[in-house]
């Protein structure tokens, strides 16, 4: 049984550090556009 919750919680440690990483690209990809959407507006402006 300890082995198998041992297994569990390594996988898991992986699938949330995959997680994390995916999160923060999506967050960094945001602002960026985020902030070229800004540059097009002053321009309007």
């Amino acid at each position: 049984m300890r082995s198998y919750i041992e297994k569990l919680a390594s996988e898991a440690e992986t699938e949330f550090r995959e997680i994390g990483e995916t999160l923060i690209k999506i967050a960094d990809t945001y602002e960026r556009n985020e902030e070229i959407v800004e540059l097009d507006l002053d321009q309007v402006y």
